[in-house]
């Protein structure tokens, strides 16, 4: 799943990821409650039978990116996120969309022989080389592949409690916040902690714009953001949090990297969607161009006088904490 590592790369690489999945200030006013599909804008009445789930979606792609993407970039990014985990020798630590374990292995080395980790991907290539790289290393972890959003069987299965939950760059995957960490908590120990970080509420202008224009023409969107549109302030994270019964600090991580955007690149990304599997059973045409025309909405919107957007792009950092 997100930050999955792999040959070394530079920082951009994971950048030109987030431009996809975070970019511009929401519009989900915007969205409308209710719209039933009509059935003369789709080419199959069962859509949501082939139409891919989304969760498979992002194990395609995470299977592809396992080989080539860089996982965290800077290593202080590691290093800032196994530090706010406070782990010691000894204790138990369960990793929530692992990537190429490259969190996971270090937290091993942290909690030591007498400690246990569990690493948990969507991708089944990135958890085997997951377990290609501890073994090289000699380390004992129990790597798994799962759906980020229906792992309880898995974790009931393996019967341990945690000190520490990371989920580190992919919060945004989950399809509902409050829900994700309350079924999280219930593997934690008393004064244990999950440690995730997100982006702040923005719906990206191509993915963003699919998603609006699917859900006002009827379709069952397949690739948007998911918890990621549902941040704006430090405040709707604690929300989520204080829901699920535990703990909240949320404060602003250091911003990676700034970055232009241009309009054709967010058209081009969005014309090439349109030719993706997960779109056979849509009217593409008509998709396409309502698309395009809430992409130039929301670009027109938070363009520089330069023409470009210019992307700020940070996270943040959150802890819930289960009451000892």
């Amino acid at each position: 799943m997100a930050r999955t590592p792999g040959a070394p790369t530079s920082i951009s690489n994971m950048i030109s990821i987030l431009c996809f999945l975070v970019l511009f200030p929401s519009l989900t006013s915007a969205l409308p409650t209710s719209s039933p599909a009509p059935p003369n804008l789709l080419r199959r009445d069962n859509v949501r039978e082939t139409c891919s789930p989304r969760h498979i979606y992002y194990r395609e792609v995470y299977n592809g990116l396992a080989e080539t993407l860089d996982r965290w970039g800077p290593a202080y990014l590691e290093a800032d996120f196994l530090a706010a985990c406070r782990l010691k020798k000894g204790q138990n630590v369960l990793e929530l969309a692992s990537g190429l374990g490259t969190l996971a292995i270090s937290a091993k080395k942290i909690v030591g022989a007498s400690g246990k980790v569990v690493a948990i991907d969507i991708s089944d290539k990135a958890i085997a080389k997951s377990r290609q790289a501890a073994s090289q290393q000699r380390l004992q972890i129990n790597f798994r592949v799962a759906n980020l959003n229906a792992i309880e069987p898995v974790l009931h299965r393996i019967r341990l409690k945690y000190d520490a939950i990371i989920c580190a760059s992919s919060f945004q995957f989950v399809e509902n916040p409050t829900v994700a960490l309350k079924a999280w908590a219930q593997f934690l120990k008393p004064g244990g902690r999950i440690v995730f970080d997100v982006q702040p509420r923005h719906l990206q202008g191509d993915l963003g714009a699919i998603d609006i224009a699917a859900k006002q023409l009827g379709f069952p969107p397949v690739i948007g953001p998911g918890a990621a549109s549902a941040f704006d302030a430090a405040q709707d994270i604690k929300g989520y949090i204080v829901a699920a019964g535990l703990e909240a600090q949320v404060e602003r991580g250091k911003t990676l990297q700034g970055q232009k955007y241009s309009r054709e690149v967010g058209i081009e990304f969005i014309r090439q969607t349109m030719e993706n599997d997960l779109y056979k059973c849509y009217d593409t045409t008509r998709l396409e161009a309502r698309s395009i025309e809430w992409f130039n909405k929301i670009y027109d919107r938070n363009k520089h006088s330069d023409g470009f957007v210019h992307l700020e792009v940070f996270f943040w950092n959150a802890f819930a904490i289960k009451p000892a």
